[in-house]
């Protein structure tokens, strides 16, 4: 068993670690290691996650999703990438997929691609897709890289549509026990 202060010294070099790979040095920038400790904090926020043996992570290939692709490569073993293809964008959605696959090898992790066909273009639509999708990976969590930004849009989009008090609070850090938002 290790105790609370091997814990954080284990914590510690995982942290230095990962702000290595993103290629921060001594002089490291303030708001990638905030970014990189409260990934850490999330992760041994939620005992459950923390155990998880095998964890996917929702990558687009934008800079949120690669971010927490690459912070989880540091602290989970069992990590697959998880791509869903919908081909809206034509060549540039291959273009995305591409780099995922690109991102999978350079990490040495698995990964898992989906291609759909959606019936709507709806953020709605293509969110019920990916996460039905989770829903079939055999993984035991999923990451996804929702940001404060992504918060702030969403209450307001909320406010729009004429949310009420529960809609005012945002996305939820954990959805259904098994999807993490950690950033």
């Amino acid at each position: 068993m290790i105790d609370e202060a091997e814990q954080i010294a284990i914590d510690k070099e995982l942290m230095i670690r990962a702000a290595r790979n993103f290629g921060m040095t001594s002089s490291w920038d303030r708001g990638m290691m905030v970014l990189v400790e409260s990934f850490f904090e999330f992760v041994r926020r939620y005992p459950a996650l923390a155990a998880a043996q095998r964890v996917g992570v929702a990558v687009s290939g934008g800079g949120d999703s690669v971010a927490l692709a690459c912070l989880a490569r540091e602290c989970f073993s069992g990590l697959t990438l998880l791509h869903m293809n919908y081909g809206l964008r034509g060549v540039e959605s291959n273009l995305d997929e591409a780099f995922v696959r690109d991102l999978a090898l350079r990490l040495n992790c698995d990964l898992l691609v989906e291609r759909v066909v959606p019936l709507g273009r709806s953020e709605d639509e293509l969110r019920r897709l990916r996460y039905e999708w989770f829903s079939r990976c055999e993984v035991d969590a999923v990451l996804t890289g929702h940001t404060r930004e992504d918060q702030a849009e969403t209450v307001l989009f909320r406010l729009v549509r004429g949310t009420g008090p529960v809609g005012l609070a945002g996305i939820s850090p954990v959805l259904d026990g098994r999807i993490y938002r950690p950033l």
